[in-house]
């Protein structure tokens, strides 16, 4: 699952990260360290005339053909996204994104009470995979997910799809059908190429009107 997300980075930096025309970019979304379902966030996105450039989306998905009543989900689960009547026009017409973060949140069941954790990776630069759709309210996104890798197990046992190889993110944002063994690879497989690192964080996270740098320093685990 991902239900909440940190981007405390400046977008020019993920479009960077990604080989985007800076001339694209316009810096309308500042850092923040506590992004909540419902939020607006940039996605990057590849136009049909081959340029990549980042647009706002409702972090919720909900094609416009389920109406008002139809459930808005934050989560696409990687295994059976591309079956689920839900999601299965968005994989296959590749409406396909990239979500740029530093981290997410998990919450890791103790004793006393739910204990928060930030995950990342050693560059704490994430571009998390997403399916997006049109909507009754415009654009809207679920993040894409997958069975959590071993060293990030004992948070939770899923986790976003974070798509650090080149060429993985080019296959995720092309207009075209994945390779056969895609899935295999990325969302089944047992790793990901990256260093990851986890590390408790206060419990103040909880609330989404905190929102500051200190929401994402290391804390004593409540255990």
């Amino acid at each position: 699952m991902c239900g909440r997300i940190a981007r405390t980075r400046e977008l020019k930096e993920y479009a960077r990260a990604l080989g985007v025309d800076l001339r694209f970019i316009e810096e309308h979304f500042p850092p923040s360290w506590n992004i909540p379902p419902g939020s607006e966030h940039p996605a990057f996105v590849l136009g049909r005339s081959g340029e990549l450039k980042p647009h706002p989306m409702h972090w919720g998905y909900r094609p416009h053909w389920a109406g008002e009543k139809g459930r808005e989900v934050i989560n696409a689960r990687g295994e059976s996204a591309a079956e689920k009547p839900y999601f299965r026009s968005a994989y296959q017409r590749g409406q396909r994104c990239l979500i740029p973060a530093t981290a997410w949140y998990e919450w890791q069941k103790t004793a006393t009470g739910k204990q928060p954790w930030a995950l990342s990776n050693e560059a704490q630069t994430l571009f998390l995979a997403a399916v997006y759709t049109r909507g009754q309210e415009g654009l809207g996104f679920a993040i894409v997910t997958r069975p959590a890798i071993k060293s990030l197990g004992h948070i939770h046992d899923r986790m976003p799809l974070v798509l650090s190889d080149a060429t993985a993110q080019q296959q995720w944002l092309a207009h075209e059908p994945l390779p056969g063994d895609w899935s295999q690879r990325w969302i089944t497989g047992p790793s990901l190429p990256d260093a990851w690192q986890s590390w408790p964080v206060s419990r103040a996270v909880n609330s989404p009107e905190n929102d500051t740098p200190q929401l994402l320093e290391q804390v004593e685990s409540k255990s």
